[in-house]
């Protein structure tokens, strides 16, 4: 697998970067900040500031990994976090990184404004054709607290969801852990999975929790492996197909 030394975390102010922040710190990582305002974080001082709004253009210098941890829950804000936060990430280290890891939701495939989103951005990803990871958390820490032993799921039909906190979930501690062992992991290389966790023992052996994961098929619509055909490419927005044109390319 590809050394990863230098981690460029996208979102690391929020509740979940930020424990990306300490995780990659532990793992003797490299770590590089993207943050708005410079002036306005609080970093232990080996973490590395980048001055940059990723709902803009940027300009980035090479990275070995990318951790995207942004997120929103307002369909209004989705298209200018979500998604392009991960569209102008990848744009400006088009062919200067070498493995990604992006969180977005169980949600993603819903038919709902902000899953589209989402599922977007996963396709970006994917289509980028750099090594990835994509983690579909169940709910912000809404799991027990003797509920410490994850499971991954791939759009598995014992989940039907009701979109509220019944459908699952999982710290943000351990969410930011896979986030950060995922870019060393060989069985997660190039799989998207629904996040969990149930009762038992806290999760240390990570290439065991992907082992059964499966591995995202080429699709031309960039896909998850068993995701939903409710987002056909022919009517998405025309920016949309371009960017997936420019990503391929």
């Amino acid at each position: 697998m590809t050394q990863i030394n230098r981690v460029l975390v996208v979102g690391a102010t929020g509740s979940i970067g930020r424990i990306v922040v300490e995780e990659a710190l532990k793992q003797k990582l490299t770590v590089y900040a993207l943050v708005r305002d410079p002036l306005r974080v609080n970093f232990e001082s080996n973490v590395r500031l980048i001055h940059g709004d990723l709902t803009k253009a940027l300009t980035l210098e090479a990275v070995d990994a990318v951790i995207f941890a942004q997120g929103s829950y307002d369909s209004e804000m989705a298209e200018s976090v979500d998604y392009n936060g991960v569209r102008n990430v990848l744009f400006a280290l088009k062919g200067k990184v070498k493995r990604l890891a992006l969180m977005t939701s169980i949600y993603a495939t819903a038919e709902r404004e902000n899953s589209r989103w989402k599922r977007r951005s996963e396709r970006l990803v994917r289509a980028s054709g750099v090594p990835y990871t994509i983690i579909r958390p169940s709910w912000f820490d809404h799991n027990q607290a003797d509920e410490l032993t994850l499971v991954v799921a791939q759009n598995d039909d014992r989940y039907h969801y009701t979109f509220t906190a019944q459908d699952g979930g999982v710290s943000r501690r351990q969410i930011g852990e896979v986030l950060v062992r995922s870019l060393q992991t060989v069985n997660a290389t190039d799989r998207t999975v629904e996040l969990f966790s149930v009762k038992g023992d806290r999760t240390t052996d990570f290439e065991a929790l992907f082992a059964d994961a499966l591995v995202d098929r080429k699709q031309d619509n960039f896909d998850g492996i068993n995701d939903p055909n409710n987002l056909p490419l022919s009517p998405e927005p025309e920016r949309v197909l371009r960017d997936l044109a420019v990503i391929t390319t």
